[in-house]
């Protein structure tokens, strides 16, 4: 087992200028994250949030630790040899994101592309957690009629019966994929050769 490597980072906070050099800011195993790759996840959180005024540390510390993530998760793709779709189409988000971008006057193609790999990342991993714990993901039936019971849904044959126990089956898988998917995540780190360089 490889064990990791962390060296701290300060992060730089000046933007990406275009003489600016493509300096490498972290790698996980033999994937390279990269200065440009740091702005462009910035720029992307950015128009989530609609250009909204972000902290400028607060808004480094999480584009860093997505593009991380990010990482980790095609390296155990990988490893797990599970391929990744690169037929994806475009979204409801990412055209949201597009247009938010066009309307703030930046040129959205390299972005997309960005987007496009993690939706295609997304789906591949989606596919490797359901497989690797599909049983610990079943849902206890008794649990979620108890839970009806008590919100006061008792004629289980009644349309709004129906849709809350079909709320809460979509809520409870969600929550233990989740919860899964960020344990697998944790283990993976702990595998990976993680440098994070300043």
């Amino acid at each position: 087992m490889k064990r990791i490597i962390f060296i701290f980072v300060i992060f730089f906070s000046s933007a990406v200028d275009s003489d600016e050099k493509i300096t490498t800011v972290a790698t996980v195993n033999n994937i390279t994250i990269t200065n440009t790759d740091l702005e462009d996840e910035m720029l992307i959180l950015k128009a989530l949030n609609n250009f909204k005024e972000i902290e400028r540390s607060i808004l480094h510390q999480s584009a860093f630790q997505n593009l991380l993530n990010q990482a980790i998760k095609e390296v155990e793709l990988e490893v797990n040899k599970v391929e990744i779709n690169e037929d994806t189409d475009e979204n409801q988000m990412t055209a949201n994101i597009k247009k938010t971008l066009e309307d703030n006057g930046i040129k959205p193609t390299r972005i997309i592309n960005k987007i496009k790999k993690r939706t295609q990342t997304e789906k591949a991993w989606k596919l490797l957690i359901s497989k690797k714990y599909s049983w610990k993901l079943n849902i206890n039936m008794n649990e979620i009629n108890q839970k009806l019971n008590t919100l006061g849904y008792i004629d289980q044959n009644n349309p709004e019966t129906i849709k809350a126990k079909n709320n809460l089956i979509i809520e409870e898988k969600n929550k233990k994929f989740n919860f899964y998917s960020r344990n697998h995540l944790d283990l993976s780190k702990k595998k990976l050769l993680i440098k994070i360089i300043r």
